[in-house]
């Protein structure tokens, strides 16, 4: 898992109730441009 997971993230560790801000604070921490999101809820998508 090493080879592709670097950091886990929870949306109640980094205090931000935004989900938006949530995943645009990952990717400027990491300076992605492309990516993906998986979650496990409907209102994920």
């Amino acid at each position: 898992m090493d080879r592709w997971v670097n950091e886990t993230f929870s949306i109640q560790q980094i205090h931000i109730l935004n989900k938006s801000d949530f995943v645009n604070t990952i990717l400027q921490k990491y300076v992605i441009q492309h990516a993906a999101v998986v979650g496990d809820r409907l209102s994920d998508i």
